[in-house]
């Protein structure tokens, strides 16, 4: 196992076959998110890695670089994957998977999030009511946010969201979210300690036996250290560790957390 050390069916069409690894998994899932029985192949896979990996992917856990035709597939132009960093990290919700996808697609997620001072919607491809029903397969938009984040100041950047639910060969209901940021994230900080200059993610969303929600997230950043003091790792192991704490304050909104 490879970790981040703490510095940083239609017809008679064949099955889809997901791939083996957890690296390959990710990767497949980012670059075939428009194929829902491919995303739905490998979705329970991803999901029972992280189940059994737990510890590895607490830091954030290595996974494969994404190729320039993975990014194509999204709509990047002109792709340049060579310094693209790619991790692995895990959250958990009490809240189910309704409220889950209703709160990471809602317009007002300065009332969610504490940290996010603006947000705005841009560029909606499909009906949210339709799509948070279930009626609706797939829900597109982008957002342009502004967040404060911890030691780095306020972060600002634009990102196209695409969410497609997807059903297993069990019949079991995923929501998958790839997100794209060609742009990368700006930092406004006296001291500025990092850059971003792209980001791309792909999330799996799976309900879990005691009603909550298990999220899966892959992500991959060009990450260039301006400060001489900020470890290897940093970006990696400051998103991972983000992710439980967006979880916790989903939960804390819709009256899921700890009494």
């Amino acid at each position: 196992m490879r970790t981040w050390f703490p510095v940083a069916l239609a017809g008679c069409a064949p099955a889809v076959q997901a791939p083996d690894t957890i690296e390959e998994m990710v990767v497949f899932a980012f670059a075939r998110f428009d194929d829902p029985p491919a995303l739905g192949a490998v979705a329970p896979e991803i999901r029972a890695w992280a189940d059994t990996h737990e510890t590895d992917a607490a830091d954030g856990f290595a996974v494969a670089q994404l190729a320039p035709g993975d990014l194509e597939a999204a709509g990047v132009r002109a792709p340049d994957v060579d310094d693209l960093l790619g991790a692995l990290g895990i959250a958990d919700y009490r809240a189910p998977l309704d409220v889950v996808v209703d709160a990471i697609t809602s317009p007002d997620r300065a009332s969610i999030y504490p940290n996010t001072e603006s947000f705005g919607v841009s560029e909606v491809d499909g009906d949210r009511t339709c799509f948070l029903a279930g009626d609706c397969l797939s829900y597109a938009f982008t957002s342009t946010e502004t967040t404060r984040v911890p030691l780095l100041g306020r972060s600002d950047r634009v990102v196209r969201n695409a969410l497609r639910w997807v059903d297993d060969e069990a019949g079991v209901r995923w929501l998958v979210m790839r997100q794209v940021a060609p742009d990368g994230v700006s930092f406004r900080a006296e001291v500025p300690l990092m850059a971003i200059d792209q980001q791309y993610g792909v999330v799996v969303l799976g309900p879990r036996p005691d009603g909550g929600v298990r999220r899966v997230e892959a992500f991959w950043v060009e990450a260039r250290v301006l400060g001489a003091d900020v470890p290897e790792g940093f970006a990696v192991q400051l998103t991972v560790r983000q992710f439980q704490d967006s979880a916790d304050a989903i939960d804390a909104w819709a009256g899921y957390a700890d009494e």
